[in-house]
């Protein structure tokens, strides 16, 4: 029986520029001794670690989003005790994943998770426990960093619309700018996936997606550039998977469909991402990585992974 945690869906990763509408137009590169070092080479059937032994360690990681030209990458990383979620990078040096950094802004005060490039490399969106400047602290809210010409700059709190009083976590935005993010929700209705349009320069009113009918419990968002499909993560019936439905021509959702084995194991699997090329699939699972079945007591830390989006999908994303 699969392993579930519910502080899963606290957290997860992401965005993506690029990506392919059918994943069965992504071919094999035609460079077989220097792919992309992004990309997973040689695009496997089955699902690989992610630098292991630099991002991903014995230590919990887990969401991880790229800027546009994949060489930088953006993820959680928590102590063992898990007292602290802050944000790391990690980016190429001579083909080589450098030793990761924690960002300036993630100091490990606030809890700072799911980190997500946007689609024109701009700005990193995140969730945050952090309390907006002379307000008394919050539960999570979304924030967002600018590009400076030398990193980062101050955290801003998203505001309204978009945040409230229930918990706000987990955004990804399509190339028109439309953002999707998961709400636990304070009327019994479990945590859903909401959609905000964006439009004359800001965000309007979230509605929430008619998504995975009967499941209370959706989340972790990942939406196609052309907003054509949407992945996401539920423990329904105790299992939590990475599933993914598509956008219909009437702008309603198609019946959910599980990624399968390939992606889907008997342990926890969450916060999907894909790669700026397109090609490949990232999400964290709790099975035996790093570290050994049971080499720790209680939740396993989890690695991150990544797998061709053409396996993910079965070969078919149409």
């Amino acid at each position: 029986m699969k392993l579930r945690h519910a502080a899963l869906l606290f957290f997860g990763s992401t965005m993506i520029v690029g990506w392919q509408t059918a994943c069965t137009e992504v071919q094999p590169s035609s460079e077989p001794d220097q792919p992309p070092p992004h990309r997973v080479s040689p695009f496997p059937g089955d699902a690989q670690i992610f630098a292991k032994g630099i991002v991903s360690t014995e230590l919990p990681e887990f969401a991880i989003s790229f800027s546009p030209d994949g060489e930088t990458v953006y993820f959680n990383r928590m102590p063992a005790d898990r007292s602290q979620v802050r944000i790391w990078s990690s980016s190429l040096a001579d083909g080589a994943w450098s030793e990761p950094k924690p960002l300036s802004f993630s100091d490990g005060k606030y809890r700072d998770a799911d980190p997500f490039v946007s689609p024109d490399g701009t700005r990193l969106y995140f969730s945050s426990t952090r309390p907006i400047e002379g307000d008394e602290p919050r539960d999570y809210d979304l924030w967002f960093v600018e590009k400076t010409g030398n990193g980062w700059g101050k955290p801003t709190n998203l505001g309204e619309p978009i945040n409230s009083a229930q918990r706000e976590i987990y955004s990804t935005l399509s190339k028109n700018g439309n953002l999707y993010f998961s709400v636990f929700e304070t009327e019994g209705r479990g945590v859903g996936i909401y959609r905000s349009v964006w439009r004359n320069g800001s965000f309007q009113a979230p509605e929430r997606l008619t998504i995975g009918s009967g499941m209370l419990r959706v989340t972790n968002p990942t939406i196609a550039p052309d907003e054509s499909f949407l992945l996401f993560v539920s423990d329904h019936e105790g299992q939590a998977d990475i599933y993914v439905s598509r956008r219909l021509a009437d702008g309603e959702w198609a019946e959910i469909e599980t990624l399968g084995p390939v992606v889907n194991s008997d342990y926890t699997e969450f916060a999907p991402s894909v790669s700026p090329d397109g090609t490949t699939l990232f999400f964290t699972s709790e099975r035996p990585g790093v570290l050994p079945e049971n080499a720790v007591e209680g939740r396993p830390p989890g690695d991150l992974y990544a797998v061709s989006l053409e396996a993910a999908f079965g070969g078919s994303c149409s």
